[in-house]
């Protein structure tokens, strides 16, 4: 934990415009660790939501503290907490770290679904990663998460294709 994964985590609200929800952006971190990127080093438990990082919610707090990314605070209850980068903390941010990242393409790809379908396929992952055998993927799945069991199908394909999980689960 520190500066560093601040910055990188500011990085990846940067590269995407802004991101909308504290779960969305613990999904789209834990789904690029997941696929290599080594600018996220945090480590994800298995909470209600999916996986969760409390060092996550800790390095966010340090890039806002560090004024390297916003936070805004929802006007109702059933909007998330949005999350920006001004263009000088953007500027900073790109004088730390340099060229683009390796897994912006991906960034945006996974940005571009609905946080549902994100807690999904990071729950799927996160249980592969913890050795639930392929065949038994489905049912684990289906306990924990009855109410994202119709995203089953389409996460694991998903995951599949990004190299997330492998070809027999």
């Amino acid at each position: 934990m520190g500066v560093d994964n601040a910055i990188s985590v500011a990085r990846l609200v940067s590269e995407l415009g802004g991101v909308t929800g504290r779960k969305r952006l613990q999904k789209l971190v834990h789904l690029l660790q997941a696929s290599g990127a080594r600018d996220f080093p945090q480590r994800f438990t298995l909470h209600y939501f999916g996986p969760f990082s409390r060092e996550l919610v800790h390095d966010l707090e340090v890039a806002v503290s560090s004024e390297l990314a916003k936070e805004a605070q929802p006007a109702f209850e059933e909007d998330g907490y949005a999350y920006s980068v001004s263009e000088s903390a953007r500027q900073r941010i790109d004088q730390l770290l340099g060229t683009k990242p390796s897994w912006r393409a991906r960034a945006h790809r996974l940005n571009a679904e609905t946080t549902p379908f994100l807690e999904a396929a990071s729950t799927l992952v996160f249980l592969a990663q913890r050795g639930t055998l392929p065949d038994q993927l489905k049912d684990r799945f289906r306990k924990l998460k009855p109410h994202l069991v119709y995203l089953f199908a389409r996460a694991r394909d998903f995951a599949k294709r990004e190299g997330l999980l492998a070809e027999n689960s």
